[in-house]
């Protein structure tokens, strides 16, 4: 379904946020999204030095 390339950066998206936060990021904000969406979720937090959860209470996306 998707190639190795993007696997890969996703798995080291997913293990450079989980450096930086302690944590891996939280499935429950990444669910229905594609590969590339949640990786591009995922190094827009790293890049902001904020994780998951504040950017979508930040962005009203919890409800």
């Amino acid at each position: 379904m998707y190639d190795d390339k993007l696997i890969d950066a996703y798995e080291a998206a997913e293990k450079a946020y989980e450096k930086k936060f302690g944590e891996p990021p939280g499935r429950m904000f990444l669910r229905q999204m594609t590969l590339e969406e949640s990786l591009e979720r995922i190094e827009q937090c790293i890049k902001d030095n904020e994780p998951l959860e504040k950017f979508y209470l930040d962005h009203r996306y919890i409800t």
